[in-house]
């Protein structure tokens, strides 16, 4: 099996948001198959039509995403290009379905991508049983669920530590998180929790409304920055509740849900995606609405951490590969 990966390493000068799932998954193949692309490109769409007659299947991830990229009227029609010459050659096409659409909206270069997927794919894999369902809807070919695969590795327990934040949000911060609304909640409601902010917000507006939201709540800090995976950890471990105020109906699956799982975290998160399949499994909290994170915030309970260790263990990165490849073997 030779395969191409979608999108190849980007250059390390590159500025993009660094998302580790297409490296973990990318490393992985690698160890199993021959995958074509594993050198730097600063074009995904070039780096395809470079390589078109040098393998039989193709893994898209994030393909609908040429919709947000510069000059994507020309990234679409060489695409399209590459597209038609992968039907001819019979390149078996898998399509990992991120998200049940982009979390900052559609336009008509999305919904098109989307619509060849759904058509030509002959395998989506979704990482959450709603998107299943809703891939399996709009389908020819064949839809599996797998949850997003972690890189496990055993973790003991902090038993008894003192807990000095009541709630941990982290992560990059962009408005369909929700965050700057749970922040409003929290100051029209005049909640005494200890909150802490912590990720990257590139969008200036969106920091001056967020600084301004905080401004009325006295226990709320916000550090504008990146935070490292050791200072995380130890975040953590210090929190009562780790929350993810989701509001966007685009929500599936999230690596940084899955990152907290492996740090042990108790989270609550939104009655949706792959937090609801980890809610209904005991791993993690779901809400509906703000008053239900307050619900469960103020219960202080405690996920099911012994089926959190089974959890993890069951969808090793490792394995996810070679779950993925035996399927696309059949297909």
């Amino acid at each position: 099996m030779r395969l191409f990966f979608f999108p190849p390493p980007y250059p390390k000068t590159r500025s993009v948001n660094y998302n580790p799932y297409t490296d973990n998954f990318r490393n992985h193949l690698s160890e199993k198959c021959k995958v074509v692309n594993t050198k730097e490109s600063s074009s995904a769409v070039l780096n395809l039509l470079k390589h078109l007659f040098r393998f039989d299947v193709v893994v898209f991830n994030w393909i609908e995403n040429i919709s947000k990229k510069p000059y994507k009227e020309l990234q679409l029609f060489l695409f399209l290009i590459c597209f038609v010459v992968i039907k001819i050659r019979k390149v078996r096409i898998v399509w990992i379905m991120h998200n049940i659409h982009p979390h900052d909206g559609e336009n008509w270069v999305s919904r098109l991508i989307k619509k060849m997927m759904f058509k030509h794919a002959s395998l989506i894999v979704a990482h959450s049983g709603e998107a299943q369902i809703f891939a399996g809807k709009l389908a020819s070919g064949k839809v599996l669920f797998e949850h997003h695969p972690v890189n496990y590795r055993p973790k003991p327990l902090m038993v008894g530590r003192k807990k000095e934040i009541d709630v941990l949000i982290w992560g990059a911060i962009e408005p369909y998180k929700g965050i700057l609304e749970f922040v409003r909640y929290i100051a029209t409601n005049k909640i005494q929790w200890k909150v802490k902010i912590v990720g990257r917000c590139k969008d200036p507006d969106y920091d001056k409304q967020l600084q301004e939201a905080i401004s009325h709540c006295r226990f709320v800090s916000f550090e504008n920055r990146r935070i490292p995976e050791e200072e995380l950890s130890q975040l953590v471990e210090s929190s009562s509740f780790v929350v993810f105020p989701y509001l966007s109906s685009s929500v599936s699956s999230s690596g940084a849900l899955m990152d907290t799982l492996m740090l042990r975290g108790n989270i609550i998160g939104p009655n949706k995606g792959a937090f609801k399949d980890l809610g209904i499994q005991e791993l993690c909290f779901t809400f509906n609405t703000y008053d239900e994170i307050c619900e469960r915030v103020e219960s202080n309970k405690k996920i099911n951490y012994r089926k959190l260790e089974h959890f993890l263990r069951d969808n090793d990165w490792s394995l996810f590969v070679r779950k993925t490849l035996s399927q696309i073997s059949n297909v």
